[in-house]
């Protein structure tokens, strides 16, 4: 005598296997790393500069100590006081005593990482401070367990942060 093939019933236990794979796949976080590779980065059609006898001033650095890139910032800014400056990082620099401070008027992409150093005494990575006008873009914000923030940004305005990992 034949026996029919009953047909199976998933079980609950392969039911819930299916669906923790389901949102364990579906809702990985991403990590949104920016302007991280060069020549991914599209700028905005609409540029932030509003007046037509603008210079901007670009500065680029791939591989330097934060200190040189900090003074040579501060240099542009006391040559260059009402230009826009777009200051664009790629590789790591390291935060130790004092963060990389922004002034105004300053746009930094960053395709890289700003990182503490083991040890750091710095309050934060990214410093803006009584400024208006700044934006950051892009790149890591590696605090590597230090008592410090990513970006202190006290008493400024227009300040505009896209696309940034902390």
């Amino acid at each position: 005598m034949r026996t029919r093939r009953q047909d199976r019933v998933p079980s609950a236990s392969s039911f819930l296997i299916a669906l923790s794979f389901t949102v364990v796949f579906f809702t990985s976080p991403l990590r949104a790393q920016g302007p991280r590779i060069p020549g991914l980065y599209v700028p905005p059609v609409s540029s932030y500069i509003t007046n037509p006898s603008e210079t901007v001033v670009s500065l680029q650095f791939s591989s330097a100590p934060l200190d040189t890139v900090q003074s040579q910032l501060n240099a542009a800014r006391a040559a260059n006081p009402y230009s826009p400056i777009v200051l664009t990082l790629t590789g790591t620099y390291w935060v130790r005593t004092a963060p990389l401070s922004l002034p105004s008027g300053t746009s930094l992409v960053l395709y890289g990482t700003i990182a503490a150093f083991p040890g750091a005494t710095a309050t934060s990575l990214i410093s803006i401070s009584g400024q208006t006008e700044v934006a950051v873009s892009g790149g890591i914000l590696e605090g590597n367990f230090a008592d410090l923030a990513g970006i202190d940004a006290e008493a400024s305005t227009k300040i505009n942060i896209d696309a940034v990992t902390i």
